[in-house]
């Protein structure tokens, strides 16, 4: 059986579309993976005969040396943080991550990184914090605010995700009478649209979706945006029209994944009514 998507998931297809595009040939994405993806190799340690934890603790070890000399020094602390989470040591990784994010408070990689643990550790009110000292620096910053908004909607504060993404395009609008294209408002509108979409407030959706069409005619996410309020109107036959427009708008890195999202939702299988009991003449019906 398939089960039939929710709009959670048709917002989530969005939202991946959208910061993909906003994030295309930036260094964000490297950094994390440079983060979290296996380290560099370490000098290898001399004992042959040791369990795989014990050998990524004495890799720790000979890091925490380089850290004694030099304590924000960035290749040790980071590869402190791989090796520590590859044992599992979750809750180790803070004071790196805390060091990183004060001694390079201009690579805001690091910010996330350690607001996303505290998500892990469950210290949602630590991590809340991070993400909003994030937007402190970068307003339009896309994965601060989802994971912000993804808080307040599952404290049941619609309204407060509202206010913040509203918020946050006053200031990068803001931002960007100071310095242009410093912050791309256009996906944080988007965003906004998507979570209206969400909350199925569609015409706050559409109306959302058209101030994105202004301001850049040539972008095809709004379209795509548009097509999953008329699916969630179910006007199907609407949404397929707006679908392919956004595929003949959109670069070709993106046409499948909208192929793949516009496939129309498959109705949840209906269970067999049962066989009613064949009537016997010898019992009519009441």
């Amino acid at each position: 059986m398939v089960a039939q998507r929710t709009t959670r998931q048709w917002i989530t297809a969005i939202v991946s579309v959208l910061i993909s595009l906003a994030f295309l040939g930036a260094s964000f994405v490297p950094l994390i993976t440079s983060i979290l993806s296996p380290p560099a190799p370490a000098p290898a340690p001399q004992e042959t005969n040791l369990s795989g934890d014990e050998k990524i603790k004495v890799e720790i070890a000979s890091f925490e040396k380089v850290l004694a000399k030099e304590p924000t020094n960035q290749f040790a602390l980071e590869n402190i943080i791989q090796l520590r989470n590859q044992i599992g040591d979750v809750k180790g990784t803070i004071a790196p991550l805390q060091t990183l994010v004060s001694s390079y408070p201009d690579q805001t990689v690091y910010r996330l990184t350690l607001a996303r643990t505290y998500q892990q550790l469950q210290e949602t009110d630590k991590a809340v914090t991070e993400y909003r000292n994030v937007l402190a620096v970068e307003p339009g910053n896309l994965t601060a605010l989802q994971q912000l908004v993804d808080v307040e909607l599952s404290l049941g504060r619609p309204n407060l995700a509202i206010d913040l993404l509203q918020e946050a395009i006053e200031k990068s609008e803001a931002a960007n009478k100071v310095k242009p294209d410093s912050a791309d408002v256009n996906s944080v509108r988007l965003f906004l649209g998507d979570t209206y979409l969400q909350l199925k407030r569609f015409e706050e959706a559409e109306e959302t979706y058209r101030s994105v069409k202004v301001a850049d005619p040539k972008d095809f996410r709004p379209i795509l945006g548009e097509a999953f309020v008329r699916r969630e109107q179910q006007k199907e036959e609407e949404a397929q029209k707006l679908f392919a427009q956004a595929k003949e708008m959109a670069p070709e890195a993106f046409k499948a994944r909208i192929d793949e999202i516009a496939q129309p939702p498959k109705a949840p299988e209906v269970p067999t009514p049962p066989v009613p009991f064949p009537r016997n003449d010898l019992f009519p019906p009441h």
